[in-house]
């Protein structure tokens, strides 16, 4: 062999090794990943970690026995979109002016996406529901925004995770923001045979009739107990593409070095309402704690080692909550635009920390399925007080430790009504729009899909 192509031949096997060796080295930076699954209409006491009784649950559990659970964590609207929003701008409904799904978010508040492109994060969003498709301006931020085929209305976890796959494997290499949206377990309940199987649930999508109906004796024992497996069935496969996720991160070799924070937008009525509303299956027009409270787990990478052992913590907490707590712990300063959350990561390092109260609102409704629906309503969670201000249907106090199914009304037996209704109304007065007034989408196939959906204006 001639020296030139000895040399020639070194070049090409020295190149090859340094291949080798970028395509083993995990990331050239130490920033850590960012991964966010959401996961709608999920209620907490439905997953195993959070006490349920049945094995809905195994990989959400596995991230909660490694990372800090929050028991008390409350969304600040039961309604996507602007439960959402919340999240990922830590503001309020009413100051974003997105009170119902199918408005639009405004295009001058700052996202968590925003900022962490800004940082040098690759962002990405994977959503599986017209109600968060990026014509409603979720997408701010997003360098990758894939929200599937706008007529559907929504699709599969499997469907969803096709596109995640494919790509992670190409951005493994950089820090990267990612949030995933799973629509399962969202109204009509009908996960694929195995998981119906598994829960005894019914063939068909159920139920067939939600919310409120003409006539409330249809919602029969059986039935609730049908429907009630349908949904636990919904949860195990969205469990299931949990799974998935973390299978895919780890076999990418970023498990170690990934935060994964698990939310949901929003809970679930069941059957609790049943006989006070003839209302079941359902979610957005009342502000019980079924419907508020949500999950939320928070894994951490391997980098922040004072936050590494596994804590479940009580103190109630928002949804708003997240995105200030995350920046906290990448060590990011926020934009100038305010954000109505706490970071949490006091709490993560059992330090003293403030257990403020958390707020929420129900949805504008233009046209409500009943009259007290025409007004607003608000509510305010301090400790084990919640407190329901409603013009129309009368303020409600409950002591969610003592009844946690809120069936004993005390507004008119304790003393601390005025003073959670002070600081409700202070809020209230706080956090009025701050970007306009409500802009509503306009686009007929978007509407369409929204009203097939079961959303309406």
């Amino acid at each position: 062999m001639s020296i030139g192509k000895l040399l020639l031949f070194v070049a090409i096997l020295v190149i090859w090794l340094v291949y080798l060796f970028i395509e083993s080295v995990e990331t050239g930076t130490d920033d850590p990943n960012v991964l966010v699954i959401s996961i709608d209409t999920l209620r907490p006491d439905h997953l195993s970690c959070y006490g349920y009784d049945k094995a809905t649950s195994p990989h959400i559990d596995a991230l909660a026995k490694e990372g800090h659970q929050f028991t008390n964590a409350f969304t600040s609207m039961p309604t996507t979109l602007p439960a959402h929003t919340s999240l990922f701008t830590s503001l309020y409904p009413t100051q974003l002016a997105v009170r119902r799904n199918g408005e639009m978010i405004p295009a001058e508040v700052i996202t968590l996406a925003e900022i962490l492109r800004e940082q040098g994060y690759s962002t990405a969003a994977f959503v599986s529901a017209t109600v968060l498709h990026s014509y409603f301006r979720l997408n701010q931020g997003f360098l990758a925004y894939f929200d599937g085929d706008v007529k559907r209305g929504s699709r599969s976890a499997a469907e969803t995770l096709g596109d995640v796959g494919r790509w992670m494997r190409y951005f493994r290499k950089e820090p990267f923001f990612l949030w995933v949206h799973l629509f399962d377990p969202h109204t009509p309940y009908h996960a694929p045979q195995e998981y119906r199987d598994l829960f005894g649930a019914p063939d068909g999508p159920v139920p067939t009739e939600f919310g409120f109906v003409k006539n409330p004796e249809m919602f029969t024992d059986d039935l609730v107990e049908q429907v009630v497996a349908a949904y636990d069935a919904e949860i195990a496969y969205a469990d299931w593409a949990v799974g998935q996720l973390m299978d895919a991160i780890k076999q990418l070799g970023m498990d170690k070095r990934t935060l994964v924070v698990i939310v949901s937008d929003h809970g679930e009525s069941l059957d609790e309402l049943k006989s006070r509303y003839g209302y079941a299956f359902d979610h957005g027009e009342f502000l019980y704690a079924h419907q508020l409270r949500i999950p939320l787990i928070m894994r951490m990478p391997q980098q922040f080692e004072e936050f590494l052992s596994p804590m479940v913590h009580e103190s109630p907490v928002g949804i708003v909550d997240v995105m200030p707590t995350i920046l906290d712990l990448l060590g990011i300063e926020p934009s100038k635009q305010p954000m109505l959350g706490r970071s949490l990561v006091p709490l993560l390092a059992q330090q003293p920390f403030d257990e403020g109260p958390v707020f929420a609102q129900r949805r504008f409704f233009e046209e409500a399925a009943k009259d007290f629906l025409g007004a607003e309503e608000y509510s305010i969670i301090q400790g084990d007080q919640h407190l329901i201000q409603s013009t129309r249907r009368g303020n409600e106090l409950y002591n969610l430790a003592n009844d946690p199914a809120e069936f004993t009304n005390l507004v008119d037996r304790d003393d601390a009504v005025a003073i959670l209704m002070n600081k409700l109304k202070t809020h209230v007065l706080e956090t009025t729009p701050l970007f306009g007034d409500p802009e509503f989408g306009s686009v007929p196939e978007v509407n369409e899909a929204l009203k097939n959906l079961g959303y309406t204006k």
